[in-house]
């Protein structure tokens, strides 16, 4: 048996499933209560734990795991595989091992930011938008951020009406500008926020830094990103826990630069270490009690005001 075989019968396609959607019980198998894939009115999004396989009835797609990821994420077989090696399961006698390079990125950033501008305009005004705004953000911090804050916020940020989303670029500095790498929409049903299909911004980080006197979060994902711009932070948002480009980092900060990183898990602490190593700063882990840790924007959420975050930090 080959060791991706391996792979996908020693792990439980429920438990992938659950991180993407809130599954149902129907007789000996689960449904999808939305369906994190696509449009769905009444999802027909079914996993089949005794065969490890998921299929949607209403596109007529289906596979085991690592095809679930592949669809759900819009990445490669190798880029499912480290998924799982990594923030899925992460048992070291199960890892593949498997060589892999990051495809170089095939959308101009022409192109990318002529896409993004056929996306609408927010407003809190409009009932679509401030759905989807508040189920990310908390309201009060549209209220209380800085003018030039919001304004920042809302250049970078659009709502797709096609799929009645929040769509956000990602950026990495030129010396003149902000240069658009990829836009990243907010999954359906929330959460993860998915890369557009061919870029692959894997080690470009994405920062802002306007205030040389204070300190310098660094953060990871796009809701976070957004979340720092509102709340007023200097900051350096990392695309995913893998990112190690080191050189690019040293490219940002200065010896004099107060660095404070943010972890959230595992993964997260194993990262940030890697950069802590090259860039030394404080490792910090904000958290709801004991048992629940957060990312910068669940712990904004979880306040009533910028000062209270402030404080908290």
């Amino acid at each position: 048996m080959s060791s991706i075989e391996t792979l996908k019968q020693n792990t439980d396609i429920l438990e992938i499933a659950s991180r993407y959607c809130e599954l149902q019980r129907v007789g000996s198998h689960f449904k999808a209560k939305e369906n994190p894939l696509r449009e769905d009115n009444t999802s027909s999004l079914f996993f089949y734990p005794d065969t490890g396989k998921f299929y949607d009835f209403g596109s007529g797609t289906g596979g085991d795991v690592l095809d679930f990821i592949q669809q759900i994420e819009h990445c490669t077989i190798f880029e499912a595989i480290d998924k799982l090696n990594s923030s899925f399961i992460g048992i070291p006698s199960m890892l593949l091992h498997v060589k892999t390079e990051t495809p170089k990125i095939s959308v101009s950033h022409e192109a990318l930011e002529s896409e993004f501008n056929t996306f609408e305009m927010l407003s809190l005004e409009n009932p679509l938008h401030k759905k989807e705004l508040l189920q990310a953000f908390p309201q009060w911090l549209f209220k209380e951020a800085d003018k030039e804050d919001l304004d920042f916020f809302y250049s970078i940020t659009r709502y797709d009406t096609k799929n009645n989303t929040l769509v956000a670029k990602w950026c990495k500095n030129s010396p003149l500008e902000l240069q658009i790498i990829t836009y990243k929409r907010r999954r359906f049903n929330g959460g993860k926020w998915i890369n557009r299909k061919d870029t692959h911004p894997n080690q470009t980080a994405f920062c802002r830094i306007f205030d040389e006197n204070k300190k310098i979060y660094v953060i990871e994902g796009m809701r976070d990103a957004l979340t720092a711009i509102l709340l007023g932070l200097n900051f350096i948002a990392i695309p995913t826990t893998a990112y190690s480009n080191i050189e690019d980092f040293r490219g940002i900060v200065t010896d004099k630069d107060e660095v404070v990183y943010i972890v959230e898990d595992k993964q997260g602490f194993e990262c940030m270490t890697k950069i802590n190593e090259a860039i030394e700063g404080q490792m910090i882990c904000l958290t709801a009690s004991k048992e629940i840790k957060m990312d910068l924007s669940d712990f904004t959420m979880s306040k009533n005001s910028i000062n209270e975050v402030l404080n908290g930090l």
